[in-house]
């Protein structure tokens, strides 16, 4: 017959004893080598400190007391510039410049106002150096459509 009590001895695990773990040694780095982390982003280097010209723009204009839809287009501009994301700027500008023209704001008027002026002087440029007669007639064309455009602005403000 097998007797039990032996075979509760023969279960029991084998201790091992512990080996002791040689000491390391800790290395001193010099202060000038510190690794950084490497950049993995896909978005380009950015400047040392980009938002600081940023953040004075934007302060100077508050302070001039500038069109608070002014500051509105510059700060988007400003984050723009931290991000680089142009697709932001284009399509945020955009749809204030919908909302605030909806809402008959006259800063949103005057910024229109003011880009179609940039453009009639720039269909001016054109209609300058174009010695076409039929391309001549419709930049006139078009320097006349802006043209209405600004005197139908106006009397919204």
């Amino acid at each position: 017959m097998i007797d039990l009590n032996k075979l509760e001895t023969l279960r029991k695990p084998v201790e091992k004893k512990p080996t002791p773990k040689p000491q390391q040694q800790k290395r001193e780095v010099p202060q000038t080598s510190i690794p950084t982390k490497p950049q993995t982003d896909r978005q380009p280097p950015r400047q040392p400190d980009p938002s600081g010209m940023g953040r004075v723009s934007i302060n100077k204009a508050i302070m001039q007391g500038q069109d608070p839809l002014r500051v509105l287009l510059l700060t988007l501009g400003v984050i723009r510039d931290l991000t680089g994301d142009d697709f932001f700027l284009q399509e945020t500008t955009e749809s204030v410049r919908v909302v605030y023209g909806a809402l008959e704001k006259p800063g949103a008027i005057f910024l229109d106002i003011e880009e179609t002026q940039v453009r009639i002087d720039r269909l001016k440029d054109a209609l300058g150096r174009e010695t076409n007669p039929n391309d001549q007639r419709r930049i006139r064309n078009a320097i006349q459509s802006h043209e209405n455009r600004i005197s139908d602005l106006s009397k919204r403000v």
